[in-house]
């Protein structure tokens, strides 16, 4: 009995150490999702001047508020996706809004 406990404490422990950091990913996306751009697509062409390259056009994908990471897509001329996953000082503003059911 006293192993049982032991294993399921040690299962609780890594699934809480690893569990938060895999429940957010970046991506994928498929090339579709590049059409008309819109602020956040701009947002991340902002953070990465180095890859303005002509043909290059950017997807915003996702931000995860508390840890400030920002996760952004690249389609290159060839039609190729790159990922980028960035931690930043700080995040998008929308991150400050507080989301909740209306106070009547």
């Amino acid at each position: 009995m006293n192993s049982q406990l032991c294993l399921a404490v040690v299962f609780v422990t890594l699934a809480y150490a690893w569990l938060p950091a895999l429940s957010w990913s970046c991506g994928p996306i498929t090339s579709g999702s590049f059409g008309e751009e819109r602020g956040l697509d701009k947002y991340c062409r902002a953070i990465n001047p180095e890859h303005n390259g002509t043909g290059n056009t950017w997807k915003f994908v996702g931000v995860e508020c508390k840890t400030k990471r920002v996760c952004c897509a690249m389609k290159d001329q060839s039609g190729g996706i790159h990922y980028f996953n960035q931690t930043r000082r700080t995040a998008p503003s929308f991150c400050a809004k507080k989301v909740g059911p209306k106070q009547g």
